[in-house]
């Protein structure tokens, strides 16, 4: 019986020890901490900081996440736009709107894709303005297929006309987005001659203009107006 007791007490204690290891490993370090973790030290230190505190979501985790958006660090600053993409917070949208003009293609491009996780029709205009005016090829592909998934039938017309973009990674992330938004296939590859092409841009562009007098584009331009 004493035997019996000693081991059940050894089992008791065990547990007890493993049940504290895995609470601290929960809780982990405490927001403060991991604060003041994101803000400054080695880069893969900073970035693991901002994970967690994207995983806090605490009002003071995503004001942080706002602030490194223009960290110096691009992984940093790529990291910290990539986080507030996810938690997908329509109050932070001027921050991402300032981080869509970065100097660094890497945060604009991060920061578009982000924008299109967000999924606010709000965010075409400037989803629009990337993908028109950005020099980078990265950045213009990254904001056609946000366009895409903000479903922006509003910016159909700026999407026909990247389907002739000298990238042929640009082409196809506009055609995808006209898929998504349209969701009719017109068969368009963006590996196609420019002839192939252009014959085929033609014939989207005219079955657009027919379709935007239907009943079925104004419910699908009121239905995504109304965003998420």
């Amino acid at each position: 019986m004493k035997g019996k007791t000693i081991r059940l007490a050894v089992l008791l204690g065990a547990a007890a020890v493993l049940a504290a290891v895995l609470l601290v490993r929960h809780l982990g370090p405490s927001e403060d901490r991991t604060i003041r973790d994101a803000q400054s030290g080695d880069a893969q230190d900073r970035v693991r900081a901002i994970r967690d505190l994207e995983d806090a979501g605490s009002p003071a985790a995503a004001e942080t996440l706002a602030r490194l958006a223009a960290d110096p660090d691009t992984r940093v600053a790529v990291e910290a736009v990539s986080a507030v993409g996810r938690l997908r917070r329509k109050d932070l949208l001027p921050v991402m709107e300032n981080a869509s003009s970065d100097a660094r293609p890497e945060v604009r491009e991060a920061t578009l894709v982000a924008l299109g996780r967000m999924g606010d029709p709000k965010s075409a205009h400037l989803l629009r303005n990337r993908l028109e005016q950005d020099p980078s090829p990265d950045v213009q592909a990254a904001a056609a297929d946000a366009l895409g998934r903000v479903r922006s039938v509003v910016s159909m017309e700026t999407l026909l006309a990247q389907l002739d973009s000298p990238s042929e990674r640009v082409r196809r992330s506009a055609a995808a987005a006209i898929v998504r938004i349209w969701q009719i296939d017109h068969g368009f590859n963006a590996g196609d001659p420019p002839d192939k092409r252009r014959a085929l841009i033609e014939g989207m562009r005219h079955h657009w203009e027919v379709y935007k007098q239907s009943d079925a584009y104004r419910y699908l331009k009121q239905k995504t107006e109304k965003g998420p």
